[in-house]
């Protein structure tokens, strides 16, 4: 099916991405975080490890999105 090669694909490309960004917070430090986002599809990730709580993470996902919806009002 062409559903199943596109999410073995994607989490494929995910896997390779989060690793990529986990040795860039490694050389650069942890204070560095990495999030990926399609607006048209809602979709929001966190490529690399962070180290907050699930409450956080959310809170931090909002504000991010909301600054986003602010920098294309501009």
């Amino acid at each position: 099916m062409v559903h199943d090669k596109n999410s073995k694909e994607f989490l494929r490309s995910n896997e390779n991405l989060h690793k990529r960004f986990t040795e860039l917070q490694k050389n650069y430090g942890q204070e560095y975080n990495f999030f990926f986002y399609i607006k048209n599809q809602s979709f929001f990730l966190n490529c690399a490890p962070i180290s907050v709580d699930y409450r956080d993470y959310r809170e931090l996902r909002q504000q991010i999105l909301s600054c986003i919806d602010d920098t294309e009002g501009v």
